[in-house]
């Protein structure tokens, strides 16, 4: 892994030089002479995972507002599309809210829309394994429609799912949430693009995805993994995504339907109460067995 600073890098960016290129969570607007240093990498077949912040969610303001690097006006030019708006989704995350109850203060957990947890993936080598990623204010990915590109969506907001215009206010206690905010199903939050000449871009609408998932109650665990696998993926290592992925990270039991939660519950309070009596009526029977041979011995020694 090497760090390039594209103002002071005077060397051409090529493949043979760089497998891929990791272009996550920019702060600060782009010049333009950067931009054509990627281009020229693109278009000599390179690969590029590219986070990006559309809009910028601020909790402890309160504030959902737009934001601009220049990022989304280059990518238009690779073939896909950041729209500046915030994805929200029914299956999210929570946030903790301080609530009184009497001489009491309680930190509640509550689902915060803003915190979309995308569980939907398409079968490709980048998403192999993944069952839970979490992005908060993350925004939609689409493609530009242009010919030269093969657009790919890779990651999907669950099918009950919206969105919101920026700038935006964001209440945590006082929003009351209805399915009318929730008009959409299947959004696109991270998309493969491929150009003609092999270059490959993976784009995920979230700029601080990599430093989210903890795998914690209720939240998404395989954040890192999407990155990993993505820069293997760009640079044909995916031997390692095999093995990465082999374990389960993320499968909270109150994702379970209500009916498949009770039949578990059940099941495992009432199990090991029938074994033990079945081993109960086993351990008996065996028993009596081995003392009516017993006796029946004694009766044919001493007739």
């Amino acid at each position: 892994v090497e760090d390039i600073n594209l103002n002071t890098f005077s060397e051409e960016l090529t493949p043979l030089r760089f497998k891929s290129l990791a272009l996550v969570g920019p702060k600060d607007s782009i010049p333009p002479t950067h931009f054509q240093k990627l281009s020229a990498y693109m278009n000599a077949g390179g690969g590029m995972l590219v986070g990006v912040d559309a809009v910028n969610g601020d909790l402890q303001q309160g504030q959902g507002t737009p934001s601009m690097t220049g990022v989304e006006t280059w990518l238009m030019t690779q073939g896909v599309k950041i729209d500046p708006t915030f994805l929200i989704d029914e299956s999210c995350g929570n946030v903790t809210v301080q609530q009184r109850q009497g001489f009491f203060v309680m930190n509640n957990p509550k689902p915060f829309p803003f915190l979309p947890i995308i569980k939907d993936f398409a079968e490709h080598p980048i998403t192999k394994g993944l069952e839970g990623v979490i992005l908060p204010f993350a925004s939609p990915v689409q493609s530009t429609g242009d010919s030269a590109f093969a657009y790919t969506p890779i990651l999907f907001s669950s099918k009950v799912s919206g969105t919101v215009q920026a700038p935006t206010s964001m209440q945590v206690v006082d929003r009351r949430w209805t399915a009318s905010d929730f008009p959409l199903s299947q959004v696109h939050a991270g998309a493969v693009v491929t150009n003609n000449n092999g270059g490959r871009i993976v784009v995920i609408g979230d700029g601080g995805f990599p430093e989210q998932g903890g795998g914690g109650q209720g939240q998404g665990g395989d954040n890192q993994s999407l990155m990993t696998n993505s820069l293997d993926w760009l640079s044909d290592d995916t031997g390692l995504i095999d093995l990465r992925t082999k374990g389960v990270a993320f499968n909270p039991l109150e994702e379970v339907e209500p009916e498949r939660k009770n039949f578990l519950k059940w099941l495992n309070f009432l199990l090991p109460l029938v074994l033990v009596i079945i081993y109960g009526f086993y351990r008996n029977a065996k028993t009596r067995a081995r003392r009516n041979q017993r006796a029946q011995q004694d009766y044919n020694q001493y007739a």
